[in-house]
């Protein structure tokens, strides 16, 4: 399913919290949690795509994404 940055995350203090849990690059990243921008666990800034979609698929109550989409 296509999902926008914001459905995920929230942005707060210029880091990333999580609204659901996410799984990235077979990282998960917990909801509540704040990251600098996430890159340093799944080799990807998610504050540069703060106005992307993200292929996102379901898995167990974990939100897997899968693409994102510039």
């Amino acid at each position: 399913m296509r999902m926008k940055f914001s459905e995920l995350f929230e942005i707060h203090e210029k880091k990333i919290r999580p609204k659901v849990e996410v799984e990235l690059r077979g990282v998960r990243l917990k909801p509540g949690e704040t990251y600098e921008d996430a890159s340093e666990l799944t080799g990807i800034n998610l504050l540069s795509h703060r106005k992307c979609y993200f292929d996102v698929e379901r898995r167990d109550g974990v939100y897997v994404i899968r693409t994102i989409y510039d």
